[in-house]
C-alpha cells in the first residue's frame, strides 16, 4: 500500500504498472495478484486509506474548533489545505487521480465527496436555520462550497502550490464566511420582519 501511494502519486493511476509498484515495494509481482486482482482495486484500497487520513484530520480540527460557524470554517480549511500541502501525494490521488480512473472509483470518490461535504454541513449547522435558507436544500449548498474547496485544492496543487498555503485558507475560507454570513444577515432580516 505505501509502495502503491508513492508510485500513484508520483506517476498517477494511467501512468503506473504493477511492475513499478512491485519494485517500489521490493516484492515480485506474484505477491501483488496474491492481494488485488488488478492495479483498480490496489487503487481503490490506497484512496481509501487516503481518504480515512483526510477525514481524520478534518475530523480532528472540527473537534478542536469552536462552534462558531465562521471558526470551524477556519479551522476545517486550514486543517484541508494544510494536509494537502504537507502531503502532495495524498493529494494527487484524492484530488487529482481519482477523476475518470474507472467506475469503481468514480463510487468511491462520490463517497468522498458526501464525507466531506457532511462536514462542511457541520460547519454551516448554526447559521443555516429556517429563517435564513427556506429554500436552501443544505446538502446542496455543502456540495457547492465542498466544490469550490476542492477546486482551489486542484489549482493550487497542478501550479506546484505556487501560492502560499495562508493565500489558500484565505481565499477558500473567504467563500465560506460570506456564504454564512449572507445566511445569518437572512435569518436577522426574516426574525425582525416576522417579529
Amino acid at each position: 500500500m505505501d509502495a502503491a501511494k508513492t508510485v500513484f502519486g508520483e506517476h498517477g493511476f494511467q501512468g503506473s504498472t504493477v511492475r513499478q509498484i512491485c519494485a517500489e515495494a521490493g516484492l515480485t509481482e506474484r505477491y501483488f495478484y496474491e492481494s488485488f486482482d488488478n492495479p483498480v482495486a490496489l487503487f481503490e484500497a490506497v484512496y481509501d486509506r487516503e481518504l480515512e487520513v483526510l477525514n481524520e484530520t478534518l475530523d480532528a480540527a472540527i473537534a478542536g474548533a469552536s462552534r462558531a460557524p465562521e471558526t470551524l470554517a477556519l479551522a476545517l480549511t486550514e486543517a484541508y489545505f494544510g494536509l494537502l500541502r504537507a502531503d502532495p501525494k495524498l493529494a494527487r490521488i484524492l484530488i487529482i487521480e481519482v477523476y475518470g480512473t474507472a467506475t469503481n472509483i468514480s463510487k468511491l470518490y462520490r463517497r468522498g465527496v458526501l464525507q466531506f461535504a457532511n462536514k462542511i454541513k457541520l460547519v454551516l449547522a448554526d447559521a443555516m436555520t429556517p429563517a435564513s435558507s427556506p429554500k436552501l436544500d443544505a446538502d446542496l449548498l455543502a456540495t457547492a462550497l465542498l466544490g469550490a474547496a476542492s477546486h482551489l485544492a486542484m489549482r493550487w496543487f497542478l501550479g506546484g502550490y505556487r501560492e502560499p498555503q495562508e493565500v489558500m485558507v484565505a481565499h477558500c475560507h473567504g467563500v465560506f464566511a460570506a456564504v454564512i454570513q449572507q445566511l445569518k444577515k437572512t435569518a436577522l432580516n426574516g426574525s425582525s420582519v416576522s417579529g
